[in-house]
């Protein structure tokens, strides 16, 4: 039985009997077990505005994530020992791969959503700490100045990254 922390090379992994076919789809179904629950909880805890909480998770979901995908690879590698050896299991995994894939479509809405809201939260205060930098005045002739030419003057807005 293949284990998350063993090394294989996917094309090393031939199956030849109905066992070896049902190991293969219970060791990839484990690692979708191991990656679905992080996956989840990653999107709620961004979703919820939690991003510390949610970048924590970030060394598990790849170690979880590497796992599932040499399974996938694994699996491909078989695709017709599976079908005629364990054909149920098959068809189970396509279904579980289904489901997994609308909690990666949900799951990558959330981080676009949680990305875009970020970064106009960042124009914007670049934007304020620009007009205040930078005051309005009266020119020589009386008129105003405008706002827009003055923000072309401020100096950039640095932001760091480290949590």
């Amino acid at each position: 039985m293949l284990s998350q922390g063993s090394e294989f090379q996917p094309g090393q992994l031939r199956v030849a009997t109905a066992e070896e076919a049902m190991r293969l789809v219970e060791n990839a179904l484990d690692a979708l077990d191991t990656l679905e629950p992080i996956i989840a909880e990653e999107t709620a805890l961004m979703r919820d505005g939690q991003m510390r909480h949610a970048l924590k998770l970030s060394a598990e979901k790849a170690g979880a994530a590497a796992h599932y995908t040499r399974m996938l690879e694994a699996l491909k590698g078989n695709a017709i020992s599976l079908g005629r050896f364990a054909p149920d299991g098959l068809a189970l995994l396509k279904l579980r791969h289904e489901s997994f894939s609308e909690l990666l479509a949900y799951n990558m809405a959330v981080l676009t959503t949680a990305r875009s809201v970020s970064e106009g939260i960042i124009r914007e205060v670049s934007s304020e700490v620009a007009a205040q930098a930078n005051p309005v005045g009266y020119r020589s002739n009386g008129m105003m100045e405008q706002r827009a030419q003055t923000r072309m003057a401020s100096a950039p807005l640095a932001v760091s990254k480290a949590v």
